[in-house]
């Protein structure tokens, strides 16, 4: 079927192909023969067409595809116009929320055509994926290594903790569902935030601040006591500074307990 290779370019759902092609009564007639139903799905199901009885792999089935269809050039284009759909994105996100933006709605208030934007991306799941890492990349920016005296370590953590919280929370807002849905971007993060976490706690320790406590598991437990309260908060739609008045005090509780 003909929407097998539509989704392997890039246009994975019914719904994006739909607003490709409008209601064509062939691309009709191919979703009833046509077993995928996402880019992923169209992607393995071309590359066992082209290359039966290899291994299939996303990965392998993406070079592939790209080598064929896109070259070498696909990936260079990366513009004022790339940058504009992923400002435009982000916008779209924290009007609407990321579970509403879609290509249609990207490229109707850019003011292109779908070709500008698929020769950018594959669909807009991947510009949401780096709106989301932008954030990412801000909550990171929230953290300093170094502290001035062993005296100040506690405000120093609360500082942190409550940047990160401010600085972001707009944007967990928008995306709540979006980061739920996607796992490797929270586990990625996850690893990161718990190797500069360890580390502040281990020097800690090692002056003598904190209690004799495991830091690999405190990391953990700090880990899942902030992302556990804003997934609370978040879905719970509290304002900023609701937010940031019940965080510090349960996070002054935590910090409480670990003091030496």
């Amino acid at each position: 079927p003909i929407t097998v290779l539509i989704r392997a370019l890039g246009v994975g759902t019914n719904d994006e192909i739909r607003e490709l092609f409008g209601d064509e009564p062939k691309i009709e007639a191919s979703f009833s023969k046509d077993t995928a139903e996402n880019y992923q799905e169209g992607l393995l199901e071309l590359y066992k067409k082209i290359r039966p009885g290899e291994p299939l792999s996303v990965e392998s089935a993406e070079s592939l595809i790209e080598a064929m269809f896109f070259g070498t050039t696909w990936k260079e284009i990366s513009d004022a116009v790339s940058d504009e759909i992923i400002r435009i994105t982000a916008e779209i996100a924290k009007e609407e929320g990321a579970h509403n933006v879609n290509v249609r709605k990207i490229i109707s208030r850019l003011g292109v055509t779908n070709r500008v934007f698929y020769n950018r991306f594959h669909n807009a799941d991947e510009v949401l994926r780096i709106v989301y890492q932008n954030a990412v990349i801000r909550m990171r920016d929230s953290f300093h290594s170094d502290y001035c005296s062993s005296a100040d370590f506690f405000e120093y953590a609360m500082d942190i903790a409550v940047k990160v919280l401010v600085n972001t929370y707009d944007v967990k807002m928008n995306f709540c569902y979006y980061m739920f849905e996607h796992d490797s971007l929270t586990e990625h993060n996850r690893i990161w935030w718990m190797a500069q976490m360890k580390e502040a706690l281990d020097r800690a320790k090692k002056e003598n601040i904190i209690k004799n406590l495991d830091t690999e598991m405190l990391s953990y437990s700090l880990w899942c006591f902030c992302r556990g309260y804003n997934a609370d908060a978040v879905t719970r739609h509290l304002s900023k500074e609701e937010a940031v008045k019940y965080f510090k005090f349960a996070f002054r509780c935590f910090l409480d307990g670990i003091r030496k």
